[in-house]
C-alpha cells in the first residue's frame, strides 16, 4: 500500500439471508419472514494486499451461521429472542 494511505474499513458480509418462521397457534398459522445482513471486520490488510484470504469466514458460512442461530435460539413476535 502506499505510503500516507490507510483502508477505511476492512468489512465484509452476507447480505439478504432469508428466514420465514412459521408460528402454529391451533389451527391458526401465522408466517413471517426476516430478512438478516451479516457484517464483519477483518484484523489485518493480507487479504487486499496479498490475497490471503485463510481468515476470512465465506459467505455461505455466515448464512448458514444464521440458520443455526435461528433454529436453536428462534424467533419471538418482533424478530429479536
Amino acid at each position: 500500500m502506499e505510503e500516507g494511505l490507510e483502508w477505511l474499513a476492512r468489512g465484509y458480509g452476507k447480505g439478504n439471508v432469508k428466514l420465514l418462521h412459521v408460528r402454529r397457534d391451533g389451527p391458526v398459522h401465522s408466517i413471517k419472514e426476516f430478512e438478516v445482513s451479516t457484517q464483519l471486520t477483518l484484523e489485518s490488510d493480507k487479504d487486499y494486499l496479498v490475497g490471503d484470504n485463510s481468515d476470512v469466514v465465506a459467505t455461505d458460512s455466515q448464512k448458514n451461521t444464521v440458520y443455526i442461530l435461528a433454529k436453536r435460539h428462534g424467533v419471538s413476535e418482533n424478530g429479536t429472542e
